[in-house]
């Protein structure tokens, strides 16, 4: 039976509620650091401004995807009650916030190391 004849297709759409959002931060991430520091090296912007907008950038996609990590794994109550699905959604979002969140660092450090319009 597929989703058209009626089946529920509320396990999918928590699967993609799960993986995909940590992902999806660390491409607007991606984009807004390398666009602004291309923008900011297009107008003569100082090396200092541009920092400190990547490093608050960065501040800000860790704190989402924090949130996200809290709501998914910490927050929803006892690990012990929880079915073997649950055990591994869980698990699922910890390693995509895990692996978000260093993807957001390994972006943000070239940009904040390396002044980009030298």
């Amino acid at each position: 039976m597929t989703a058209m004849q009626g089946e529920d297709a509320t396990p999918f759409l928590r699967w993609i509620g799960i993986v995909l959002p940590g992902f999806l931060i660390w491409g607007a991430h991606f984009g807004l650091v390398y666009g602004y520091v291309a923008v900011a090296c297009t107008l003569d912007a100082g090396v200092g401004g541009t920092q400190a907008a990547v490093a608050l950038a960065t501040l800000a996609a860790l704190l989402l995807i924090a949130g996200l990590f809290w709501g998914f794994v910490i927050r929803p109550g006892s690990r012990f009650n929880a079915g073997p699905a649950t055990r591994f959604s869980r698990r699922l979002a910890w390693a995509t916030a895990l692996l978000s969140g260093g993807s957001v660092l390994l972006t943000a450090l070239p940009a904040l190391i390396f002044p980009g319009c030298a």
